[in-house]
């Protein structure tokens, strides 16, 4: 007799235990599900913040575009470029601007000043480019 309850002892206890053990399954299926629903809405919404920011930086692109067309039409064969004898405010408009006063000497003609635009410097008189270097 002793046996007989020992195993439905045993028998109730493998039950619970296996009870227990698809409890913990659908818990963990559930808290996966939960899990990934969770990733998919953070990737939808990373999606969708990158597809604005594509779209913004497509339209700035465009918008650059124009400038630098409207830039080359205005400016013809001195687009980007810089040569002695040009006046200034023309190298200001047709390379870009950017340009910052350096320095200043005086001299018979008029002060000469210097500008600076990243690697390059421009030395000006009277508003007309005298020289200009490329570091």
């Amino acid at each position: 007799m002793r046996a007989a309850e020992a195993a439905l002892e045993l028998d109730r206890l493998k039950a619970a235990d296996a009870v227990q053990a698809e409890e913990k399954r659908v818990a963990d299926a559930e808290r996966a599900a939960a899990l990934k629903a969770r990733f998919d809405e953070e990737q939808r919404a990373r999606k969708a913040a990158g597809d604005k920011f594509n779209a913004e930086l497509a339209q700035d692109e465009r918008r650059d575009q124009a400038r630098t067309a409207a830039l080359k039409k205005e400016c013809g064969p001195d687009f980007g470029q810089l040569k002695v004898g040009m006046q200034f405010d023309r190298v200001q408009k047709c390379l870009g601007g950017g340009f910052r006063l350096v320095g200043q000497t005086a001299a018979p003609g008029g002060p000469v000043s210097t500008f600076r635009s990243g690697w390059l410097f421009v030395t000006v008189q009277n508003n007309t480019v005298l020289h200009f270097l490329r570091n």
